[in-house]
């Protein structure tokens, strides 16, 4: 059986499709489970030549972690689409941050040193976009 919950608006877009076993897991996390998860989308533009935004990644919260994974955009291949690319956990006396085999502490001054770095640098059109359940269906 397949359930799909959608909602799009302007700022969201969250879907379940229950024929996957890893949308089962969420599902059971997020709904049955009525754990306090937040997800969201992240839209880049990629392309100089056009204003268009790609839906590159997912970020999922819970509690004090995040996880940055793959979206799924038909621009990345099979074998990443869903994988978690990042993980950030606020431990309580600052940040773990894990890129690949990459593993970084911060304080939380660290933390705001290096966001106000990354924005200064950063010339790229990014938009973080909330996602909802408008519908539990059971």
């Amino acid at each position: 059986m397949s359930i799909i919950l959608k909602k799009e608006t302007m700022m969201a877009t969250l879907e379940f499709n229950l024929d996957n076993a890893k949308d089962e897991i969420l599902y059971t996390m997020c709904v049955k489970a009525n754990t306090t998860m937040k997800s969201s989308q992240v839209w880049i533009k990629n392309n100089l030549h056009n204003d268009n935004l790609d839906y590159d990644y997912d970020v999922i919260q819970n509690d004090k972690k995040y996880e940055l994974k793959y979206s799924t955009s038909s621009d990345w291949s099979e074998n990443i689409v869903g994988n978690v690319c990042a993980k950030l956990k606020d431990d309580g006396n600052g940040v773990k941050i894990k890129i690949g085999d990459k593993k970084i502490k911060l304080d939380y001054n660290e933390l705001r040193e290096l966001k106000c770095l990354l924005l200064a640098e950063n010339d790229e059109h990014i938009e973080i976009r909330e996602t909802n359940t408008i519908k539990l269906l059971k």
